[in-house]
């Protein structure tokens, strides 16, 4: 890995760690439920965005709040980013590309979300 991009990796999981530890826990904790369902409903194969995880939730004042959601289920192989964008239909978000995530697998098993991006865990959310 070249010397830049592996600063760009650490810088950027220095944020996810700074947006994780500056987001309510409690709201934490539903939007990974939020992300767990949506993993069920969609299926392995199934694709979505964080518009579809968002509408089970109620709305963060920090948007880069998901980011770490995210990312530790895609660590933890529950979902993987497409590479392909759509254009977001919330009004608030302007039309912005949103990363299409695609259900990697959905056991039934409890689904264990690591919210912050470096080694830290966190308590396992039952289905």
């Amino acid at each position: 890995m070249g010397g830049q991009l592996h600063l760009a990796l650490v810088a950027r999981d220095e944020a996810l760690e700074r947006v994780e530890r500056g987001t309510d826990k409690d709201w934490r904790a539903l939007a990974r439920r939020a992300l767990w369902n949506t993993i069920k409903e969609t299926g392995v194969g199934g694709e979505f965005t964080t518009d579809d995880v968002k509408t089970r939730v109620e709305r963060t004042r920090e948007e880069k709040a998901w980011g770490p959601i995210l990312l530790a289920a895609a660590r933890a192989g529950f979902i993987e980013n497409t590479g392909r964008t759509v254009k977001s239909a919330e009004v608030r978000c302007h039309a912005r590309p949103k990363a299409v995530w695609r259900v990697a697998r959905a056991s039934n098993d409890q689904l264990s979300l690591a919210v912050a991006p470096a080694a830290s865990a966190a308590p396992p959310v039952q289905p």
